[in-house]
């Protein structure tokens, strides 16, 4: 609907809003079992809580994957079919009162698969090499803020744990990870920070705010002064044009 609102044809706006979403979820698919197989899972969920992050990473994980299969489905094979099973699953008892929703996210669907036919073979590498540049540079905010500070040794693992935390915080309990992001990242990165044991929690939960205040509140603070104004331009009322006849 917001891109749609900028002036973009409606099937071009949902090619766009899914085709993000697709190569997001293509990067996360693809790049953490690599991440995960090159540090080492024994590295990567090293220390007193590691079976539990490694349990959340792997629900995420899996959330992840089966959205990307099915919208690949969707998009790619039969999109026609996955409207009829979301519509179906949204006629259930309990359900219905999303079924319109349900309704135009399959619409969306399937004039996303028809747009995207068009786009060639460059459009897709394009596309994912930025996706790619985009989150990795994301990661690479909390190895630039300890580099602040410390000299650190292992670049790779900091970035490894970055992004199982990212994994992680898609089962967060709290909105947007506020709160768990945070103990995540003072407990799960405390042992790469080069100084005595008794305050790595405590230094790691510092540089933990400052990678939220870089990497996350900054959006929230945009979005207080730019989401009310771009409402009322999209959304508000317009005044009737009224023609004046020549006497």
């Amino acid at each position: 609907v917001f891109v749609h609102k900028e002036g973009i044809p409606v099937g071009r706006s949902a090619a766009i809003v899914m085709l993000t979403s697709f190569f997001d979820e293509l990067y996360f698919a693809v790049v953490f079992p690599i991440i995960f197989f090159v540090v080492g899972g024994d590295r990567l969920f090293d220390g007193p809580m590691g079976h539990e992050l490694m349990l959340f990473a792997s629900i995420g994980y899996g959330i992840k994957l089966a959205y990307l299969l099915l919208l690949s489905y969707g998009l790619f094979l039969n999109p026609i079919g996955l409207k009829w099973l979301i519509v179906k699953i949204f006629s259930l008892p309990g359900l219905r009162r999303w079924r319109p929703g349900a309704v135009k996210a399959g619409t969306d669907i399937v004039r996303s698969a028809i747009e995207i036919r068009r786009y060639r073979p460059m459009f897709w590498l394009k596309s994912f090499a930025a996706t790619f540049l985009s989150w990795s540079s994301r990661y690479l905010v909390a190895n630039a803020l300890f580099l602040a500070f410390f000299s650190i040794s292992d670049h790779l693992l900091v970035f490894a744990r970055q992004l199982a935390m990212w994994i992680m915080m898609l089962v967060a309990p709290t909105p947007g990870g506020s709160g768990f992001a945070e103990y995540i990242f003072s407990n799960f990165l405390s042992d790469v920070i080069p100084v005595g044991a008794s305050i790595q929690v405590g230094t790691a939960a510092v540089i933990a705010l400052l990678w939220r205040l870089v990497t996350y509140y900054p959006y929230l603070i945009m979005g207080v002064f730019i989401l009310p104004k771009w409402l009322g331009r999209s959304f508000g009322k317009k005044e009737p044009v009224v023609s004046q006849k020549a006497n």
